[in-house]
């Protein structure tokens, strides 16, 4: 199909009211498969060139394709634009026509094959056609205005504002086809509900369509739900069972239940296959979220304190996710952990639960710094935020420490109210670097605002096992002798002058076995550990 047209401007109409109305345009028909449609006309300043067509039903195959291109003898720097029929603007272009980056333009919506067969190719210098404007349009009219450089596309209405000054002739290509080639089945995957909560019920669906040239005559599924601690090559059904709501319709279904595991984004390859042995791949995404391992409140019963002597001891068995609590104003929050795996240590604040700049401590049981982390250091997820991260990087080893949370710019004082980290860089993780780096943990400096939650989520931590003493240096000297003996018998009388007992956290109230009283037994439990017998 050939049109020319002469000079003449053909502008957007306004109806009454102010609304717009369908712009005058140059009607191209119907496109017909593999025959480009064609038109000229001689652009002058100001001027917006109107083309309408219809494509034809076919054009919802997944292997058509629609490609739009501006040319002309001499190089002018056109913009196109493209509308649907209600005056919805689904895209535009300046320079991908030729030649490349300077002068005409180029759309190119549906197949991503360049070099499908019956697909004509695009002018030379100019983007190769490969659908990089979107999937294929659905079947109905669609409007084309042509124009100089520069224009404004507004989003409804078939809007344009221009002042161009560009002149002479532009040569409009309008090409649709569909792609003969064979093509596999392929499959978009969803999940229900999603984000889950870990130890629930979630459907995993995958939504498959046939492959074409010819087309499929069935269809299965599978995905690796290994992440799940199943198999990596599990099958979907579309029968009615396993969670399948209809038989037959293409819907792939797994109904699964997630494991216990910490917060979690995942992400679960599946595979659509036909009978004709074609096949694709996609991926499921699925967040876990879980409950936190300990909360502040619902487990630890109050705001956890903000020194060894009054942090909460975390109590559970075996590896700790993360944990929930919330800001009071000028508050820091400490919990005694267990780091179990001192190479996979994490804790970060850096999650959905967390929105407030945040800081992150690690201490010994007596106080002495461990690392810091003000903002996740480049590289880590969250490193464009305010939230933290710590690792293992400078924990000497296995064993408890206690873990601090609070907001910026709270910070650790040892004994001479020094500093025990300096502010800066906030981006690096740091051992103690401050004039009290070598110092214990004694106050907190730093106004701060309350009334927001956070959590920390962990990796390579655990719950702190708890038991009776082993360690009788109850003064803490350095030496298991007598003297610790004597000490423990001044504990049971009530003076706690030289009883210090740092081995347990929190465990400086005389009762060395842990029995729930402070009496003689405590005293010969002493004695039986400083002769090598654990109580």
């Amino acid at each position: 199909m050939n049109i020319r047209v002469g000079s003449a401007m053909v502008a957007v109409l306004v109806a009454a009211g102010g609304a717009m109305a369908q712009p005058s345009a140059i009607d191209l028909g119907t496109l017909v498969d593999s025959v480009p449609a064609t038109a000229s006309f001689n652009i002058s300043p100001g001027m917006i060139q109107w083309y309408t067509f219809t494509t034809p039903g076919a054009a919802l195959t997944p292997s058509s394709w629609l490609d739009i291109v501006t040319n002309g003898p001499v190089t002018i720097d056109t913009m196109i634009g493209l509308y649907d029929a209600s005056g919805n603007r689904i895209s535009s272009d300046d320079d991908d026509g030729p030649p490349a980056g300077v002068g005409f333009s180029s759309l190119s919506y549906g197949s991503t094959n360049p070099s499908a067969p019956g697909r004509f190719a695009a002018p030379a210098g100019s983007v190769a056609f490969n659908g990089r404007d979107g999937a294929n349009l659905p079947a109905g009219q669609y409007y084309l205005a042509v124009t100089g450089f520069s224009a404004t596309f507004n989003a409804t209405g078939w809007s344009i504002t221009t002042s161009h000054t560009r002149s002479g002739q532009v040569d409009v290509w309008v090409n649709y086809g569909t792609d003969s080639s064979p093509y596999p089945p392929s499959g978009v995957g969803s999940a229900s509900p999603n984000p889950v909560l870990a130890g629930n019920d979630t459907l995993l669906r995958v939504t498959a369509s046939p492959g074409g040239n010819p087309a499929s005559s069935s269809m299965s599924v599978s995905i690796d739900l290994s992440s799940l601690g199943m198999g990596s090559s599990e099958t979907m059904y579309d029968d009615g069972t396993n969670g399948d709501v209809t038989i037959g319709d293409n819907v792939f279904s797994r109904l699964v239940t997630v494991p216990s595991m910490g917060d979690a984004s995942l992400s679960m390859a599946f595979v659509v296959s036909d009978d004709l042995s074609r096949s694709s791949g996609g991926n499921l995404a699925l967040t876990v979220q879980a409950p936190p391992s300990w909360d502040e409140f619902a487990n630890g019963g109050s705001d956890a304190g903000d020194m060894p002597a009054t942090a909460q001891v975390t109590s559970g068995s075996g590896p700790m996710y993360s944990i929930a609590g919330t800001f009071d104003a000028n508050d820091t929050d400490l919990f005694l952990i267990e780091v179990c795996d001192q190479g996979s240590f994490t804790a970060t604040t850096f999650n959905t639960y967390t929105t407030v700049d945040t800081q992150l401590w690690l201490f010994n049981l007596d106080g002495t710094g461990v690392t810091f982390n003000d903002d996740v250091p480049d590289g880590y997820p969250g490193d464009a935020t305010l939230q933290s991260r710590i690792s293992g990087i400078y924990v000497p080893g296995n064993g408890q420490y206690y873990l601090a949370v609070n907001r910026y710019n709270r910070n650790a004082l040892d004994e001479t109210a020094s500093l025990m980290w300096i502010d800066t860089p906030f981006n690096v993780e740091r051992f103690p670097d401050g004039p009290g780096a070598a110092g214990t943990l004694s106050s907190w400096t730093g106004t701060t605002t309350g009334g927001v939650g956070y959590r920390v989520i962990m990796t390579g931590a655990c719950f702190p096992t708890i038991g009776p003493a082993c360690d009788p240096d109850v003064n803490c000297d350095g030496s298991a002798n007598g003297v610790d003996v004597e000490i423990q018998e001044l504990a049971v009388g009530g003076d706690f002058t030289d009883y210090c007992q740092v081995g347990i956290p929190n465990i400086d109230d005389g009762d060395f076995n842990r029995d729930g009283a402070v009496n003689g037994t405590d005293v010969e439990a002493v004695e039986n550990a400083v002769g090598g017998i654990c109580p």
